[in-house]
């Protein structure tokens, strides 16, 4: 589960973080000065909601407004992973899915333990 967050957290960084250096200013003794520019902790928090919704076989549980750090997953339990977009996304989970869902096929097997393991988040959505 850490492994996974882990993984995904710096997959967003990564997409979000230029480095800025000057090649040809840099002389083998000098150090190297290597300046982060990365969106501001605000913007990161300003971000539109995604709804991620958990198939087990024919249930799903659908949460919204809940970033999916806090959703305990264990990567050996889902199966598959898709994205919808815009209007496909929109057509299938209404006005709350503008912008955009993550459906996560989950082992069916895995429901009763993930709903433990979940019991708090499912309580509040």
């Amino acid at each position: 589960m850490k492994s996974f967050l882990l993984l995904l957290f710096a997959i967003i960084i990564k997409l979000n973080v230029f480095a800025q250096v000057k090649p040809d200013s840099i002389k083998s003794s000098d150090k190297v000065v290597v300046r982060m520019c990365m969106p501001s902790r605000a913007e990161m928090l300003n971000r539109p909601q995604l709804l991620y919704v958990l198939y087990f076989g024919k249930n799903q549980l659908v949460f919204r407004n809940i970033p999916l750090d806090k959703i305990k997953l264990k990567p050996q339990d889902i199966d598959s992973i898709k994205v919808l977009k815009d209007a496909i996304a929109i057509n299938k989970y209404g006005e709350d899915a503008k912008n955009g869902v993550i459906e996560i096929k989950m082992k069916k097997e895995k429901e009763k333990i993930f709903r433990k393991e979940n019991r708090a988040l499912l309580k509040k959505g």
